[in-house]
């Protein structure tokens, strides 16, 4: 996975330094519906969470609504 193919993703690099780039290169592509945590690196979180989603249409909405209860699970089971 590399940043840096939209304005989100460049600001995203931008801010949260050169290692995260390098750890989710380090990790490479992610499987649809599947996510990536990793630290907050300079960004003013503790974690960073990645998914990839299918080419956008209405129905993927329904797969954000379950990917962000998924991310605060993961958060809880870790703290």
């Amino acid at each position: 996975m590399t940043l840096g193919g939209d304005r989100n993703s460049k600001a995203l690099d931008y801010e949260a330094g050169p290692d995260l780039q390098k750890d989710i290169g380090a990790i490479g592509k992610i499987g649809k519906h599947e996510i990536l945590q990793t630290d907050g690196y300079n960004l003013f979180c503790k974690s960073l969470y990645f998914t990839r989603l299918p080419k956008w249409s209405e129905d993927n909405s329904k797969v954000c609504l379950t990917h962000i209860p998924s991310c605060r699970e993961i958060t809880a089971s870790r703290n």
